[in-house]
């Protein structure tokens, strides 16, 4: 069966793991085909290829690619599924929220015992080492001097210590601070509303109530009334049995007179219904654009140029 290695798509994260599964296990395959071409035994490739292929071998056997690439498999295992989810289109913001959440606490909880959890990434590079026919090669690390501006300069007493420092601990550090930063508490302010959903109003804070009706004052039909309104819909929920979890398992269990009668309550439930917990619709979007606006519709205007957008 054919398979080839996939390109690490900048925008679609679920195609780095992807990636990476494909290489680790195309590696050795990868390192005897360079290894042709820059023998050129039957002067098939330019010389440009030939040399090329000449000093990626170098770079691809290196100890700090096969640390990189092990520390980065390991890591990446736990974004996968949430990466799947959040690039779909059936996540409530306040559950991509939660996920999220649940994410950065295990990054952290890895963060602080990241010397256990690197023994298993080390112990694969190493094993890794043998699909480039070098055997076991120890994988060693460089030498620090007192001055050092190119590259890490951090003492350890051993090469697995130094690899940890250097390699790991940075890159769970840059992947906590990812999805912290994305969905930071000023971002997180704009979704407070989530807390009007039938199961989690009662933790509904005075505070909070206010910062929920600042923040959507301009799209209530009657904003002077949102605090009754309020009071109202929390002593609604408290006499009935309810689980409802999401907002629009919420709005199903609303009759008709219920959304009249807490008519700013479902305007901001909609609204939220309709934030993306991420940007990767748009961005789809935008890569689909050139089969719309190509060269046999190089005249297009912009009003057919939008609806066609709207029709991908």
């Amino acid at each position: 069966m054919k398979k080839k290695v996939k390109l690490s798509c900048e925008t679609r994260r679920v195609e780095h793991h992807k990636a990476f599964e494909d290489l680790e296990g195309l590696y050795g395959f990868i390192l005897t085909c360079l290894d042709k071409i820059s023998s050129s035994e039957y002067r098939l490739w330019d010389p440009k290829s030939v040399t090329e292929s000449s000093g990626i071998p170098r770079q691809l056997t290196e100890p700090k690619f096969y640390i990189a690439f092990q520390v980065c498999k390991y890591l990446f295992g736990f974004t996968k599924s949430l990466s799947i989810q959040l690039q779909g289109t059936n996540m409530e913001i306040s559950r991509a929220y939660e996920k999220v959440s649940l994410l950065i606490e295990e990054l952290r909880s890895i963060r602080k015992k990241a010397e256990t959890e690197f023994k298993d990434s080390f112990n694969a590079a190493t094993d890794m080492t043998k699909k480039a026919g070098d055997g076991e090669a120890p994988l060693i690390a460089p030498c620090t001097t007192g001055s050092q501006t190119l590259r890490s300069n951090i003492e350890a007493d051993t090469p697995e210590q130094y690899w940890w420092r250097t390699i790991s601990m940075p890159s769970i550090d840059c992947l906590t601070e990812q999805p912290s930063n994305r969905f930071s508490r000023r971002a997180t302010s704009a979704v407070k509303a989530v807390k009007l959903v039938s199961t989690y109003v009662s933790l509904l804070t005075s505070d909070e109530e206010c910062n929920i009706q600042e923040q959507y004052r301009d799209d209530l039909p009657n904003p002077s009334c949102f605090s009754q309104e309020q009071r109202l819909w929390k002593r609604h929920w408290a006499t009935e049995k309810s689980n409802q979890q999401t907002m629009s398992e919420t709005l199903e269990m609303c009759s008709d007179s219920l959304k009249k009668l807490f008519s700013n309550i479902v305007v901001i439930l909609h609204i939220l219904l309709t934030v993306p917990e991420t940007s990767a619709s748009v961005e789809r979007a935008n890569s689909a654009l050139r089969y719309v606006k190509n060269v046999f519709r190089s005249s297009m205007n912009e009003p057919r140029l939008n609806s066609l957008i709207l029709m991908i």
